[in-house]
């Protein structure tokens, strides 16, 4: 990287990094704090242990925040700074980096979990218990949102909303427009003032410089997977001889809903998240399990990874044998290749 490219980032700009295993699907979230002509230093806020095992050379995606934007490049691996747990990982400095402008209000299509209270218009605090939504769509400026709790137009509401790779923001929102939805249309009509809705558009009042470039950062990566995954030429089908591979066992919505009912039920009574993430590995496919995690709570997702990078250093684990016993459910979580 030449030194005018060099001047593009800066210490403290936050990087999302991609690649294949043993990076999960999620990627990892960094923060620049060394940059020079031939290498690019990035700091972790908390250990990774996937990266110990990381082969020299191996491809990543960096997605750099910007206002508005992003700068994207290419790079390879170098190597882990420091013993283990790693804190700080080396990779090439890119060649050359793609700035990508986006309008503020770029919106995408996408189900994340979200968390939010109510706020009291005298006291100004959050009040009653937490309810749960899924988004519809993202921007940085707002969402639009679908939930089983009625909200009304004009409502404040304060939410907690997990991104991938156990990642979560929070932000304060007013709901400009609700409606009674039966989830056939995003385009129902606004309802009036009061009424109780299950579909809302909510725009942000109140968020971070930071949560709001962790949203478009966010927002960039998702497009360009899906922009990678459309480019991507088609598999040429297999020879008659080759009998295809087997379909993944269907899982039917009712009994997803059932068993991730009953494994929360378990944790709201004191189960282990890793000691229920266990066991529905062992009877139930992947597939559920993923949707298990990401129906909980931010803050027992995280505590579930903790968990798993432990076990998979060698660090005993409640309801784990043996460290090998958590492969299965790090590998339904897209943190270790099948």
């Amino acid at each position: 990287m030449s030194v005018g490219q060099s001047s593009e980032l800066a210490i403290g700009d936050h990087v999302l990094i991609e690649s294949g295993p043993p990076i999960g699907p999620g990627g990892i979230r960094a923060v620049v704090v060394k940059v020079s002509a031939s290498e690019l230093w990035l700091g972790l806020a908390s250990p990774d242990h996937s990266l110990d095992v990381m082969p020299a050379d191996q491809l990543v995606r960096l997605t750099v925040a910007r206002p508005h934007g992003a700068l994207l490049g290419e790079s390879a691996f170098m190597r882990p700074f420091g013993g283990s747990p790693t804190r700080i990982l080396i990779v090439v400095s890119p060649d050359s980096w793609q700035p990508v402008q986006r309008r503020v209000q770029t919106r995408i299509d996408v189900e994340l979990q979200l968390q939010y209270r109510r706020i009291d218009q005298k006291t100004r605090e959050s009040r009653g218990k937490a309810a749960s939504a899924t988004t519809v769509n993202l921007s940085r400026e707002g969402l639009l949102l679908r939930g089983d709790s009625a909200l009304s137009m004009g409502e404040e509401i304060d939410m907690t909303m997990a991104l991938s790779g156990g990642e979560s923001v929070s932000m304060l929102g007013v709901v400009l427009r609700a409606w009674v939805d039966s989830g056939e249309s995003t385009e129902s009509p606004s309802g009036s003032d009061g009424a109780e809705v299950q579909t809302a558009v909510v725009k942000f009042t109140r968020i971070t410089p930071l949560a709001q470039d962790r949203i478009g950062s966010y927002i960039l990566a998702t497009e360009r997977r899906r922009h990678e995954a459309a480019a991507s030429p088609p598999t040429a089908p297999a020879a008659a001889s080759t009998p295809p591979p087997a379909a993944p066992d269907p899982v039917n919505a009712e009994h997803m809903a059932m068993v991730i009912a009953a494994s929360v039920a378990e944790l709201a009574s004191g189960g282990l998240p890793i000691v229920v993430g266990l066991r529905l590995c062992e009877e139930e496919p992947s597939l559920l399990v993923r949707k298990w995690f990401d129906s909980l709570m931010p803050g027992t997702r995280i505590e579930v990874l903790s968990q798993l990078q432990a076990s998979m250093a060698g660090e005993k684990v409640p309801g784990a044998s043996e460290p090998a016993s958590v492969r299965p459910l790090a590998q339904a979580l897209g943190l270790l290749a099948a």
